[in-house]
């Protein structure tokens, strides 16, 4: 709402301010009846339920941390976690950085990241319209390290709009998602996944690089793209999303430089991919 109730010398302001993201081009296209639908679903019930659901959820995290929730200079995870998939995707919002996380309160999403897919000219989609026209759709989604599968929900369906429209019928909240645990308050959360994708059911045991389903446009997404975080309980609502790094990685700047690194902290704007060879070949950026 606030993009639409600003005045016109604070959106100039926000404009001159450094985006880290500002070289993307994603599908949202602006339309004042987005106000209205955002209104509408502030109040619709499902919404609500939910939105109290994290709420109630914060407060019993912050007790649970008597309000010391972990910080990337005090928490390390145990487990050493791989990107979510194969190829070169973009950060399209997450930092340990409050000021770029993808959501610092409430805290189930604190330290989670959406992850798009972008060609030269930092579209995110080819222009053809639909779920397919993105790059990232339908690409294979990954385990981030070993683990045994706790949940797997499919059946959701893509929206079929994606200029920033939320799907009116929406039931969950990540859409088809997975969840894996890694280690004693270590689980990986990966959402939005596509209809009919997810290959992998409870009790599972996966390995790091396993395709586990492929990335969607389900539940409370805007436009194709996966949200992943690690957090530290099994249930989305009682859990603090947790800081990471990832191993192995090459990430790209807005420099263009790209560096090689052994464990290291990502922030949108970034393009990144694993440099573990671990996974089966065929699978190509777009860019």
């Amino acid at each position: 709402m606030w993009k639409y109730t600003r005045s016109e010398s604070e959106q100039t302001e926000a404009s001159t301010e450094d985006d880290p993201t500002d070289w993307m081009t994603t599908g949202y296209e602006p339309n004042p009846l987005k106000l209205l639908q955002t209104l509408v679903f502030m109040i619709h019930p499902n919404t609500v339920v939910r939105g109290t659901a994290q709420l109630f959820g914060s407060l019993v995290v912050f007790v649970r941390y008597r309000g010391h929730l972990p910080t990337p200079s005090e928490y390390e995870t145990t487990v050493d976690y791989t990107l979510p998939f194969r190829g070169e995707w973009t950060v399209h919002s997450g930092s340990p950085d409050p000021d770029y996380s993808h959501s610092w309160f409430p805290v189930q999403q604190r330290y989670a990241y959406d992850f798009v897919k972008t060609d030269e000219q930092g579209q995110t989609h080819d222009g053809t319209g639909g779920p397919e026209s993105f790059y990232c759709f339908d690409e294979p989604v990954t385990a981030p390290a070993d683990g045994t599968v706790i949940r797997s929900l499919d059946g959701h369906r893509d929206h079929h709009r994606t200029t920033g429209w939320l799907d009116p019928l929406q039931y969950r909240l990540a859409g088809n998602c997975v969840v894996i645990k890694h280690a004693p308050a270590e689980y990986s959360f990966l959402g939005h996944l596509k209809q009919g994708s997810v290959c992998v059911s409870e009790g599972d045991t996966v390995s790091r690089g396993d395709e586990i389903g492929r990335c969607g446009h389900s539940g409370n997404s805007t436009e194709p793209h996966l949200h992943f975080q690690v957090q530290d309980n099994p249930r989305f609502y009682l859990s603090a999303s947790l800081p990471l790094q990832f191993t192995e990685i090459a990430v790209e700047g807005r420099d263009g430089d790209t560096e090689s690194r052994e464990r290291a902290y990502i922030h949108c704007g970034q393009l990144v991919q694993n440099q573990v060879r671990r996974f089966s070949p065929g699978s190509e950026s777009n860019r």
